[in-house]
């Protein structure tokens, strides 16, 4: 039987990727817990097709039907695990901290993340900038550039990756269908109108690419959120 961990909700980060469940890693960062204007969880922005899907499923849920609709990969993936990169002028002074979520990044997978050159061919980008909060796009959105925020009290390196996870096209793992074999939720616990932050989602929603549940990734919330 899956070993079962628990989850006392009061918001965190952490990631996976498609070929490297990054386990075992020492979170020594704060976690994001303050959610950011017009995103799900805290730090997702979604695009229209998105959202309508997730609040499909979720009212499939409601009403006890199962999601059955098959949507297109709402988390588009960026050709080739290739993520150029922008670091807006408002940003340069959190460079350091992004390069190293950046290496972090691509010592534990197959992503790499060059700079954005439009003479090597890239248009689809990352652009980071400093708006209000932590938060991403998920997915290559086709937005050009695709803006991911770096907010004051964000520079981190963990809180970096955790958002570049999102841009890669990864949720938040507890999210997964399958969340409740391995970590329970204390629902009592959950502050009024803060229950959405730990909905499920299925397979037919969010792809989690046939990876394992992975308690230690860097997408999961942590015990205490």
């Amino acid at each position: 039987m899956a070993e079962i961990h628990v989850i006392y909700p009061v918001c965190v980060l952490l990631a996976v990727c498609v070929h490297s469940a990054l386990a075992g890693v020492v979170h020594l960062e704060p976690p994001e817990e303050q959610e950011s204007p017009g995103t799900l969880e805290s730090d997702m922005k979604l695009t229209k097709e998105q959202r309508e899907a997730i609040e499909a499923d979720i009212s499939a849920q409601a009403s006890g039907v199962d999601a059955r609709k098959a949507h297109a990969d709402l988390a588009l993936r960026w050709t080739d695990g290739i993520v150029p990169y922008v670091i807006s002028a408002e940003s340069q002074g959190d460079s350091d901290k992004i390069k190293e979520a950046l290496a972090y990044w691509e010592s534990n997978t197959c992503i790499r993340f060059p700079e954005y050159d439009a003479n090597k061919g890239h248009t689809n980008r990352i652009n980071f900038i400093k708006d209000v909060g932590c938060w991403s796009w998920v997915g290559q959105t086709g937005r050009l550039p695709q803006d991911i925020s770096i907010g004051n009290g964000c520079a981190y390196r963990g809180t970096i990756a955790h958002e570049l996870g999102h841009a890669i096209g990864f949720w938040h793992e507890q999210s997964r269908e399958d969340r409740d074999n391995y970590v329970t939720i204390h629902w009592d616990n959950i502050q009024s109108g803060k229950s959405h932050n730990f909905n499920k989602y299925g397979p037919e929603t969010i792809n989690s690419y046939s990876v394992p549940y992975d308690i230690g990734s860097l997408m999961h919330y942590g015990a205490w959120v």
